[in-house]
């Protein structure tokens, strides 16, 4: 046998490269129609269909067709949608800068600066986000930025590494602070291993009041005549992350609706924008989250992998269902901000990334709530506005806009919904 591998050994070594590399491309192959989910949940997808994903927004998008296109053409319709979507996600990245453009993170940093011209797209969009601040009463704020800053790097940092000192810049998991200053600035501080240092990676009151002087959507200077845009305070920020996402969803709709597509299902991370109706004139069967289902800590709870409405499994662990409702849509957006995924835990306290621009803590009037509405940018703003206001104030205003139906869900498990809403859900 020694003989056999010393005489063969080069063919072995190939054979297992070989292995190797197939079970790689086997692990990252996009799945199957058959198999692929649509979060937020339109039935899985049948044969005959297609399917196609990218990642826009930082997060995971898909097309599915139900049309019974040519291939040549639903790949066709796919890319003139990831076109648009890819514009809008340079034009609102808010962390990086693209060659040839001016977009909202060129935006932030030239803050307190001189005004910069810009795509008549991108003032389009900012104008937009104005009205919608006006009509949510300033719930729906892309001034916002300054004091979500510290709760993004919050989010980031309590992986949990323990507390940061801005001082050292490391790490801890204990934490001596003196009137807010790590010790080590003292000169005869010991050089001792057993004493820690470091600011809690949790935002302190002090600096999110000090951030919410700055949020002030008269800070965002627009001139439509010029195509110009300033932020007047050097210390605000644009976040599109409530209406981006939305926004560039409804104008791939529309381009597809444009061309007299029929029957598509844009998933963009979650937020899901519906083309008309199945090829029968039936909606889709769309399953809403059950936040405790996905916010449980038991890892039998969820197959965070799998979204079938028509099964709906249910966790032995924590007893419950994978949707808290059940619906069937056409040609309409539907959109749910919840408590349940861009969160940290510390001291036993749950901290998620929707803000209240009154407490400037996560918003805790419910775990999540869902907006059916024609609009994908509309839906999207008001999931959050609506997050971060009472049942009886979103209530007040969907009824003041019109065409609009929400699912509102307590944390302890108890539903609110508008009668559009109901008269939607499955038998």
């Amino acid at each position: 046998m020694k003989q056999f591998f010393k005489e063969n050994y080069k063919v072995i070594i190939c054979v297992c490269i070989l292995l190797g590399l197939l079970a790689i491309f086997l692990a990252v192959s996009p799945k199957s129609p058959q198999e692929q989910p649509s979060q937020n949940n339109p039935e899985s997808l049948k044969a005959g269909t297609g399917v196609e994903n990218r990642v826009l927004f930082d997060t995971i998008s898909y097309i599915y067709t139900y049309a019974g296109d040519s291939k040549e053409q639903f790949d066709a319709n796919c890319e003139e949608v990831w076109s648009i979507l890819a514009e809008y996600h340079q034009l609102f990245d808010i962390y990086h800068e693209y060659s040839g453009i001016n977009n909202l993170c060129t935006l932030n940093k030239n803050a307190g600066g001189e005004a910069l011209e810009v795509s008549p797209k991108l003032i389009d969009f900012l104008l937009y986000a104005k009205e919608l601040y006006v009509l949510t009463n300033g719930e729906m704020n892309i001034m916002m930025g300054a004091v979500l800053v510290p709760w993004h790097d919050a989010r980031e940092n309590n992986s949990f590494k323990g507390f940061y000192c801005e001082y050292c810049h490391k790490f801890s998991s204990a934490r001596i602070v003196t009137d807010g200053k790590c010790p080590k600035q003292d000169p005869d501080y010991p050089n001792d291993d057993e004493k820690k240092c470091g600011r809690p990676v949790f935002p302190f009151e002090d600096v999110l009041a000090e951030k919410s002087q700055h949020i002030s959507i008269d800070s965002l200077e627009i001139d439509t005549v010029n195509n110009t845009v300033r932020i007047a305070d050097k210390d605000a920020r644009i976040d599109v992350g409530a209406l981006g996402k939305g926004y560039a969803t409804e104008l791939a709709a529309k381009h597809l609706e444009s061309k007299g597509v029929n029957s598509y299902v844009l998933n963009i991370g979650g937020n899901i924008r519906i083309v008309g109706t199945k090829p029968d004139g039936s909606g889709w069967p769309t399953g809403i989250k059950n936040p405790k289902y996905y916010d449980s800590p038991n890892p039998q709870c969820a197959d965070f992998g799998h979204y079938d409405v028509n099964k709906d499994s249910k966790c032995d662990a924590c007893n419950e269902t994978q949707f808290v409702k059940k619906i069937i849509i056409s040609n309409v957006s539907c959109v749910t901000s919840g408590d349940y995924e861009r969160k940290f835990i510390q001291d036993g306290n749950k901290y998620h990334h929707i803000i209240d621009k009154d407490t400037l803590m996560p918003a805790k009037y419910f775990s999540s709530v869902t907006i059916l509405t024609k609009n994908s940018g509309l839906a999207d703003a008001l999931s959050t506005a609506l997050f971060c206001m009472s049942y009886e104030e979103g209530l007040a205003l969907v009824e003041k806009i019109g065409n609009v139906e929400v699912l509102w869900v307590y944390s302890d498990g108890r539903t609110e919904m508008t009668q559009g809403f109901e008269a939607l859900l499955m038998d």
